[in-house]
């Protein structure tokens, strides 16, 4: 092909015609789509977030009123009844919920007795003390040093009859994975889980793989770089939502993080790879790139047989003319015409 020939140059024209039309059609689409997916990503993954983080809150306010019901009753308010007896009272009500493993109640001085009666001193557990000093206390899962499982404390204060006075704490021993088989049956994305952490101290309250909390992970140790950023944003209550590279998995990620609120330092966190989210938009480029390409091969060969008919009355001429030039041409014959366009008036 000659790169100085009329048919070429009209080719070049075509293609670039149709090449600049497809580029400016998918820049357009992309640019488009691009922000409404990411506002609609954003909405998702944060409506997720708000949503686990109302459940939790809901779940931890059943257990304190269940609680303060329980410190309403008269026989805990009476100061003339025994730990003892006030305990057996409440036994009953741990066969009410799977989660519970104990309820007790302990006297203002931290004494509680068992149902076997042995007597104990837990007036230097944080959860009676945060409940004695009259707050409503709910402490994170960890492993239990007398029955090894996992387990977390909500705990109330119990006033007297004339609500003057705290005289001792109801507290109950819950199931501390529980929070974490709820994080299970959560999905974000196609694979990934919310987990909930202190806000405090960064240790993961509950994960869809409870090992995490059983170990007592402290994810702002754990963490570096924009993941370490997130998590410490998280810790300080901001809600939000970020764009960030996560190195375990080497991915980049979006999440959405938000305090529980309610009677507890906790912070729900929802993260899952962009990709799944985004992966739309790389389809519709590759679909892109594919159409410009299946389309740039129809239009080379349609222009060329386009081209080459339009073109084939001139070629005639030009083998004419040169015929005359070397003075053996024929100059009775004509020239035959098979098109009705200008090229053809032109023949003629």
């Amino acid at each position: 092909m000659k790169f100085n020939s009329l048919k070429t140059k009209l080719l070049l024209l075509l293609l670039s015609i149709v090449i600049f039309s497809n580029v400016i059609l998918g820049l357009i689409a992309y640019t488009t789509s691009k922000p409404a997916l990411e506002a609609s990503v954003e909405q998702t993954i944060t409506t997720i977030a708000e949503k686990i983080a109302e459940q939790v809150r809901l779940t931890n306010e059943r257990e304190f009123h269940m609680l303060d019901v329980l410190a309403s009753m008269s026989v805990l308010r009476d100061p003339d009844v025994s730990v003892l007896e006030k305990t057996q009272l409440i036994l009953d009500a741990v066969k009410t919920d799977s989660h519970y493993e104990n309820i007790a109640f302990y006297g203002a001085d931290g004494i509680s007795v068992t149902g076997e009666g042995q007597t104990i001193d837990f007036s230097n557990r944080e959860y009676f003390k945060r409940a004695i000093a009259g707050e409503h206390f709910v402490s994170d899962p960890a492993i239990s040093s007398v029955n090894n499982k996992l387990l977390m404390f909500y705990s109330v204060p119990v006033y007297n009859f004339e609500n003057t006075k705290i005289i001792g704490v109801l507290c109950a021993v819950f199931h501390g994975d529980s929070l974490s088989d709820m994080c299970r049956e959560i999905y974000i994305g196609k694979e990934s889980h919310p987990f909930v952490i202190n806000m405090k101290s960064g240790r993961t309250v509950a994960d869809a793989d409870v090992k995490y909390v059983e170990d007592g992970q402290i994810l702002k140790n754990d963490t570096n770089g924009e993941m370490n950023e997130a998590i410490v944003a998280a810790m300080r209550g901001e809600t939000t939502y970020r764009f960030f590279f996560e190195p375990w998995r080497q991915k980049n990620m979006v999440a959405s993080f938000r305090p529980v609120g309610g009677d507890c330092d906790w912070a729900v966190f929802c993260m899952a790879p962009a990709d799944e989210f985004f992966g739309s938009i790389t389809r519709m480029s590759v679909s892109m790139l594919v159409t410009v390409a299946v389309i740039l091969v129809i239009a080379v060969a349609l222009s060329m047989v386009i081209i080459s008919v339009s073109l084939k009355p001139l070629k005639s001429v030009e083998y004419s003319i040169t015929e005359i030039a070397s003075g053996n041409a024929d100059l009775t014959r004509r020239i035959k015409v098979t098109t009705n366009d200008e090229i053809g008036n032109v023949v003629k």
